[in-house]
């Protein structure tokens, strides 16, 4: 009977669709009948948010990327994950996205894109961070080996 019940607490409630605090345990959460509680200025709040943390990753990723293709042109990268596409996250384009209706779908389609990877669960930002972490970290190598033989 409780089973569908997603209303843990009603401060819980108060603090997510007022204002944006969400528990720690669905911070990243993709549940419809949570997210669509939110008030449409809290959506729009998450979807800038979470569409800066996601082009951030990707941005990290194709700068090292490029640095490592300057020093090695046949370098090409493994991880398979996708650089091109790039959320919206400006006020004007969240805003002509819609109502709640739309926003809550385009705000788990994003939170998807975080935690998937070619329909592969991986987990949170981990993947992403840790990709862009060890492509800069390679790029810092390979300029300070190639600073160093010349």
């Amino acid at each position: 009977m409780l089973n569908r019940n997603t209303r843990f607490a009603p401060l819980e409630d108060h603090l997510s669709r007022d204002h944006g605090i969400d528990p720690a345990r669905r911070a990243e959460t993709n549940d419809h009948t949570f997210l669509k509680r939110k008030t449409l200025e809290t959506l729009r709040i998450h979807l800038a948010a979470d569409g800066n943390t996601i082009n951030g990753y990707k941005d990290r990723i194709a700068n090292a990327e490029a640095r490592l293709r300057a020093i090695n042109p046949a370098y090409t990268g493994n991880h398979g994950l996708d650089l091109a596409t790039r959320w919206q996250t400006g006020q004007p384009a969240i805003a002509s996205l819609g109502n709640k209706t739309s926003l809550v779908p385009e705000l788990i389609n994003m939170r998807t894109d975080l935690a998937y990877d070619n329909g592969v669960k991986i987990g949170s930002r981990a993947r992403w961070e840790t990709v862009a972490m060890c492509c800069e970290a390679a790029a810092n190598a390979a300029e300070a080996a190639a600073a160093g033989g010349q």
